[in-house]
């Protein structure tokens, strides 16, 4: 595994923060997951954006208190955003990609696959080698292409509905740059030639790129060098080297949507049905694309989020008596509705409340505008996604 350089200021974060992790938590193990873990973290003007996830692994359960006391307690001594999960030694092994012991997706997704294919230890007690589970691409499901490019729109949805406030601004180049490499990642994810690795990553979308040359009458092969460069951009740990502006909103809007509707032919292997219809008639499919398995498994999930959300989520019109759905997935529709409206111009959003119907007793958000709307879903995906 190549080691990655990282800046001196970075190292000297890193080495503040792996005291307080070991005196809190007693990890067997500290790792340094995201951007940061692929070698792809970027600066605007100087300026990180980049968020630190660090990841630490025990032998035994640890304190759930202790743990959001110290990650509250970093985030408030440093200018980073700083994220803590904990793992069980045990449950890595086995592939677990959650410390609930019922909780077992019988996949890899893309988060866990970033994290423990080529791990980025930061420390590891008495020097013991960490040993990584052995897993491929070909166990990342092809949702998982789907579920990264809904998020992103998800984050570009908030974007749009803080236009005044990031427009032309370096935020708003960098949402489009994390959204345009979720589409190369997509890509890769699909045609199973996903590496965590950036370095690897650009080499294989230059590759994918250069053997489309005589199709680029095709526009989604058109507009590849956006992919190319957002990439080249995490590369070069630079923002200015992606500018979105090289494209209207009209074009950024319409291979973003191609994109998408390339990933959903894959996943649902048809070229008709549409992703809501496809997934509220599937049972087998909604419990496949859950974090856990098993008959009960929307029951399960559906109940983790309120326990992880119950004081924002019980005093809500949810219908709690309805385990039909995952809450999750619809938001996920939802998102995905709401920015095909978007684009279409659509503004009132019927599609998406319609959607947003499966999960709710009221339809008093039916009233809502259309701004107001968008708000309303994003802070339900920001809370069960």
């Amino acid at each position: 595994m190549e080691k990655i350089s990282y800046p001196a200021e970075i190292q000297k974060f890193f080495n503040e923060v792996i005291p307080k992790i070991k005196a809190v938590l007693n990890p067997e193990y500290i790792l340094i997951a995201g951007s940061f873990g692929k070698g792809s973290w970027i600066y605007a003007d100087g300026e990180l954006l980049s968020d630190f996830e660090f990841v630490f692994i025990c032998k035994s359960r640890w304190s759930v208190k202790k743990k959001k006391l110290l990650l509250k307690q970093l985030n408030s001594a440093y200018p980073y955003e700083i994220s803590l999960k904990g793992y069980l030694e045990k449950n890595i092994k086995k592939k677990i990609l959650s410390n609930y012991s019922f909780r077992n997706p019988g996949y890899i997704d893309l988060p866990f696959f970033d994290t423990f294919s080529e791990p980025r230890v930061l420390y590891s007690k008495n020097d013991n080698e960490f040993i990584p589970p052995k897993i491929g691409v070909n166990e990342i499901p092809i949702w998982e292409a789907w579920r990264l490019m809904v998020n992103r729109i998800g984050e570009l949805l908030k974007l749009f509905a803080n236009y005044e406030k990031f427009h032309n601004t370096d935020y708003e180049n960098y949402f489009w740059l994390k959204t345009f490499e979720s589409c190369a990642d997509a890509f890769l994810l699909i045609n199973k030639k996903y590496k965590t690795n950036i370095d690897e990553r650009f080499q294989q979308i230059d590759n994918i790129s250069n053997s489309y040359k005589n199709e680029a009458d095709q526009s989604w092969i058109k507009y590849f060098f956006l992919l190319k460069d957002a990439l080249r951009a995490r590369q070069n740990h630079n923002l200015s080297s992606f500018n979105i502006s090289v494209l209207s909103s009209e074009e950024r809007m319409m291979n973003l949507f191609e994109w998408l509707c390339y990933s959903e032919r894959k996943m649902f292997e048809s070229e008709n049905i549409t992703s809501l219809n496809q997934y509220l008639h599937s049972s087998d499919l909604q419990r496949k694309y859950l974090e856990v398995s098993g008959k009960k498994s929307i029951v399960i999930s559906n109940l983790i989020r309120i326990v992880a959300n119950r004081s924002l989520l019980l005093v809500k019109p949810l219908k709690l008596t309805n385990y039909k759905y995952s809450w999750r997935h619809i938001i996920l529709l939802s998102l995905e509705s709401a920015f095909m409206e978007y684009k279409e111009g659509r503004l009132h959003f019927e599609g998406s409340k319609e959607i947003m119907n499966k999960i709710f007793y009221t339809t008093a958000y039916e009233e809502l505008t259309g701004e107001e709307f968008l708000f309303f879903v994003l802070n339900y995906w920001t809370l069960l996604r």
